[in-house]
């Protein structure tokens, strides 16, 4: 029997220039009819917990505090009531002034040991523009209202636009 839908509980951790945090939702996901490759697309997202936010910690001006994130997200994991085996994927973003810290990929190995199937980036301005552009709806709005827009993302240490 195949299936043509399911749901998952996801993670999104957001690693930035000063502040990091993270977003628990489930997922459903639909199985696309139209597409070819029949692949499985996100038919409703709801999010069951939002975290706090803090700063994101520096041992130093080139060295993320790794320790003090992992251990604030294991809390925020905590607070949420949900045990890192729930998590069946998740996404995590190293971003702006973060992103060039000499330990920057060591933080998404560090979480994705954790909890589920991590995707993981450390993101140019390029990246990061992008997906500011396409988290906040613009790019659908654009292509369904046939116009071009402008998307400007200000973050604590770095601004882009896409």
């Amino acid at each position: 029997m195949e299936i043509n839908e399911f749901e998952i509980r996801s993670v999104g951790v957001d690693v930035g220039s000063s502040t990091s945090h993270l977003v628990f939702s489930d997922l459903l996901l639909k199985r696309d009819e139209t597409s070819r490759t029949r692949r499985f697309r996100i038919e409703d997202r709801t999010v069951i917990y939002e975290g706090r936010i803090v700063n994101t910690p520096l041992l130093d001006d080139r060295t993320l505090d790794i320790d003090r994130l992992a251990a604030f997200f294991r809390e925020e994991y905590r607070r949420a009531g949900i045990d890192p085996g729930e998590i069946q994927s998740g996404a995590m973003i190293v971003t702006g002034e973060s992103a060039k810290k000499q330990n920057a990929a060591d933080i998404a190995a560090a979480l994705s040991n954790d909890a589920g199937k991590f995707v993981a980036a450390t993101a140019g301005p390029n990246f990061e523009s992008m997906l500011a552009a396409m988290g906040s709806g613009a790019t659908s709005r654009s292509r369904r209202n046939g116009h071009t827009l402008l998307t400007c993302d200000i973050g604590g240490g770095t601004s882009n636009v896409a």
